[in-house]
């Protein structure tokens, strides 16, 4: 077969790079060491046979279960056997798989608390059977009724001094545990966050290891347990519902690194009452280092579609269409879209350094970084997973109605990131946690009293409190600490529109004062988020160690971030008084001169996330370009339908219809006879 144009096109694109790629990847990876033994390890599970995955847009909820249980046993034999324990590898590994698996709640959250919340003689005694898979965990925090409002969770554990048991209950329907992962039909225990009783006293959320079925995978008295239907997306997943009724558990099955009750039913809190968020953390924290690169997987696909479609006028020379990616228009809405995924690369590495400094102070009983940890893993997680989410359905858009079908991978990555929105909760609600922590910093430097990292711009109150945009000339719109010093400001001063919101209404309490503050409050939290992530790129192109043939093509990506940030939110900027109408029009000449500059490096950007074929999972996205074959290669052999040329239910429904049709009208041609 000839070789197509579309493959011509992508080798074309490529020989347009202006960087290494391979140098590229390596950073992004972490290094060639890194970046060999991810692919190795990736390679090795992606390419299994077990863990195939074509079939897998066919099935339904209980296919798509049943499978992913044999893809479940043959991961962890498999890690065992490879003896694979470091965390980055383990999560190479489970990459490679590209599904979630009924596991993952015990890999992503019960595993973690277990070695983080326990206290030596519980980690002897369960993280041995956690780690060797004696036991599933799930974790057993969303509720039917509450969700990311831990504090109004239901479910109780009272403690009975008697017996030195804990009784975990079920009191409503409301209080019925919803949505974890694993819990509906595999886990054999679960890390139970309930009410905690003793004494008559209500002490908050605590967390419990509590055992759901026996031996034989049958649920233990006075549990009941199942999935909660099919979802959106991640239908390998048993999602599951669990109610308690009166269940016993022993005393020592309450998680007491930081808390704990003695025999007699006397309670010792914890040196700070955010330390049992810790699990929520780790997710957080993972979330927001996943999304650049689930953000890259769409790009990826719809770059390289772009790239080599070709729609509309043609090169009088070549007689071809133009290339869709040399349209303006879909530069403006995929190339933004590509810096940010650069951005929210090492904004995820700023994340995983916080929350390791956090881990190790943590270990030396010192909570001094959980409130900004805390904070800021809620902010940036609301952030990143609606940018990446919308991202997904951009690039999906994007694609034309070839991006609507299931053979794009598109859909399916999409379907299964949604979930990300809400999991660990949902931006309404994290942004309030930020713009409260944001606040109360606030109040500090009025004090003179330190503040947290990521809070040290709201130190240079009096310079950002007045300061204008210095922008005169294109030249100007490259400047490094200009778009610093743009988002901090703005950032700044939102903080003082919420308190400002706050005072005006605090005359009907701080309850009302705050529900009627939210719009200010959500705008602070995604501000500060968003200067977070502008300053995390910025800098790490001035302190990273990255290659100079890199640094050029990052530099640009960087400037685009931060310029199209600025234009989509001219409203806030301007509102503030930090910029005017003739700074926002360089600002938007200086951004159509950033497209034309990255437009030639596009597909290598991509490539350089080093995505394979398998992974991809998507006629669009092949690394040699060729969509319309892949397209239709894939419908003629993958799709069930195309088995035979006859369809199931013709002799039943289309015949008859047919048949019943001839005659009617042989009827009506028989009648004006």
């Amino acid at each position: 077969m000839a070789e197509s144009v579309e493959v011509r096109t992508m080798r074309a694109e490529r020989s347009k790079a202006s960087f290494p790629v391979d140098e590229m990847s390596n950073l992004l990876w972490g290094g060639p060491e890194r970046r060999a033994r991810m692919e190795e390890l990736r390679t090795a599970f992606s390419e299994d046979p077990v863990f195939r995955k074509d079939d897998r847009i066919f099935m339904n909820h209980q296919q798509a279960y049943k499978r992913s249980l044999e893809k479940m046993a043959h991961f962890h034999k498999k890690m065992l056997e490879m003896g694979i324990t470091k965390e980055d590898e383990a999560t190479w590994c489970y990459r490679g798989l590209d599904e979630l698996i009924p596991s993952e709640t015990h890999l992503s959250m019960f595993l973690p608390a277990m070695r983080s919340q326990t206290s030596p003689e519980q980690r002897a005694k369960w993280l041995p059977l956690a780690e060797s898979f004696a036991i599933i965990g799930a974790y057993a925090q969303t509720e039917l009724a509450h969700g990311s409002n831990v504090r109004g969770l239901e479910t109780t554990a009272t403690y009975l001094p008697d017996t030195q048991e804990f009784e975990i209950h079920s009191p409503t329907l409301g209080s019925t545990k919803w949505w974890p992962g694993g819990l509906g039909l595999t886990a054999t225990h679960a890390l139970v966050a309930a009410r905690l009783i003793t004494k008559g006293q209500d002490h908050g959320v605590h967390n419990f290891i509590v055992p759901l079925r026996d031996s034989e995978h049958k649920p233990l008295p006075g549990v009941e347990l199942g999935d909660i239907g099919p979802k959106v997306g991640f239908n390998t997943l048993d999602n599951g519902f669990a109610l308690f009724t009166r269940v016993r558990i022993p005393r020592v099955n309450m998680l007491m690194r930081y808390s704990r009750v003695e025999p007699d039913g006397t309670y010792v809190p914890p040196a700070h009452a955010k330390v049992g968020y810790g699990p929520m953390m780790h997710v957080r924290a993972n979330i927001v280092s996943y999304a650049a690169s689930a953000l890259a997987r769409a790009l990826t696909i719809a770059i390289r579609f772009s790239a080599v479609r070709r729609q509309g006028s043609r090169d009088p020379a070549t007689g071809l269409e133009r290339q869709v990616l040399d349209y303006t228009s879909q530069q403006w809405a995929l190339l933004p879209l590509l810096a940010t995924s650069y951005a929210m690369l090492f904004t995820g590495r700023a994340m995983r350094a916080l929350y390791s400094g956090l881990q190790q102070t943590m270990q030396a009983d010192d909570m001094t970084m959980l409130p900004e940890v805390h904070a800021t893993s809620a902010g940036l997680k609301a952030l990143v997973t609606l940018v990446t989410a919308d991202g997904i359905e951009q690039c999906r858009k994007l694609c034309g109605g070839h991006g609507y079908s299931q053979f794009s991978g598109l859909p399916e990555t999409l379907a299964n990131y949604l979930a990300t929105c809400t999991v660990e909760g949902t931006a309404e609600v994290l942004g309030q946690q930020t713009a409260r922590y944001i606040l109360k910093a606030l109040v500090s430097v009025r004090k003179g009293k330190p503040v947290g990292l990521h809070c040290a711009y709201l130190t240079h109150f009096a310079k950002l409190s007045s300061l204008k945009c210095s922008v005169r000339t294109l030249a100007d719109c490259d400047s490094f600490a200009v778009l610093e010093q743009l988002y901090d400001a703005r950032a700044l001063r939102l903080a003082l529109a919420a308190e400002a919101a706050l005072a005006a209404n605090a005359v009907h309490g701080p309850d009302q004062a705050w529900n009627a503050s939210l719009v200010s409050l959500l705008a602070l939290s995604r501000a500060h988020c968003q200067a977070f992530v502008v300053r995390t790129f910025l800098r790490a192109l001035t302190t990273d160690t990255i290659a100079a043939p890199l640094k050029p093509v990052l530099t640009r990506l960087a400037l685009l971030h931060a310029i199209r940030g600025i234009l989509a939110d001219a409203g806030e900027f301007f509102h503030s008084g930090i910029l005017t109408s003739d700074q926002h029009d360089l600002f938007h000449e200086r951004a159509l001169l950033l497209l034309a500059e990255i437009r030639p490096d596009a597909v290598a950007l991509v490539d350089a996330w080093a995505y394979s074929d398998t992974l991809l999972n998507s006629a669009l996205g092949m690394r040699d370009g060729d969509i319309y074959r892949h397209l239709f290669v894939a419908a003629r052999t993958r799709e069930p339908l195309n088995r035979s040329p006859i369809p199931d239910g013709y002799h039943e429904y289309i015949k008859p219809m047919l048949e019943g049709g001839a005659r009617h009208v042989a009827a009506l041609a028989k009648a004006k006879l």
